[in-house]
């Protein structure tokens, strides 16, 4: 019994046109071995195609340059929608702008062949900015009633006439929301 380790050993015959061993001159050396496969290696998933490009370095910065824009623009418009009756209608131009921004993000993720991670934060942005507008867009329907509420507060000059134009606002909320979405039970 030979060694188990050790190469399977080729006959005789084959030995002798071995390659760089006195191998005929008639056969070709690109041919492949006997036990081997002719021809060159299948494609592994179809043909070659061009290599892929290479993130464009610039339209990532300007991507996030617009995704930076956006995300301040969003900022400044929550802190808007917290101030009092005039400045907050200043909230919804400045949503939109973030929305407008944060889809311009997008863009420019998208044709520089960015990375996910600044797509995704661009398309964050854009539902972010989506929703907020959305609320904003909303407070613009009670905007009558705040009016009448800041009239009201400048009025009052004690805590109880403070109070009443509170309840007053809240009695003019419910019936705008009642008005509009009649399925509000009352209450």
């Amino acid at each position: 019994m030979g060694n188990p380790y050790a190469p399977p050993e080729q006959p005789a015959a084959q030995q002798q046109h071995a390659p760089g061993h006195g191998a005929p001159q008639d056969v070709d050396p690109r041919q492949a071995p006997a036990g081997a496969p002719a021809g060159p290696p299948p494609p592994a998933d179809g043909p070659p195609g061009p290599a892929p490009r290479e993130p464009d370095a610039e339209g990532v910065v300007r991507a996030h340059r617009w995704a930076t824009g956006a995300a301040a623009a969003l900022l400044v418009s929550v802190l808007t929608m917290s101030s009092p009756y005039p400045w907050a209608l200043g909230a919804t131009p400045f949503a939109v702008l973030a929305l407008a921004c944060a889809i311009v993000a997008v863009v420019h993720a998208g044709r520089s062949r960015a990375r996910a991670s600044v797509v995704v934060m661009a398309t964050v942005l854009v539902v972010a900015s989506l929703g907020w507008t959305a609320v904003a867009a909303q407070s613009l329907l009670f905007t009558p009633a705040l009016r009448e509420h800041a009239q009201c507060q400048e009025r009052a000059l004690t805590q109880q006439a403070q109070r009443t134009c509170d309840a007053d606002l809240r009695r003019d909320l419910e019936e705008l929301t009642r008005s509009l979405l009649p399925s509000v039970p009352q209450g």
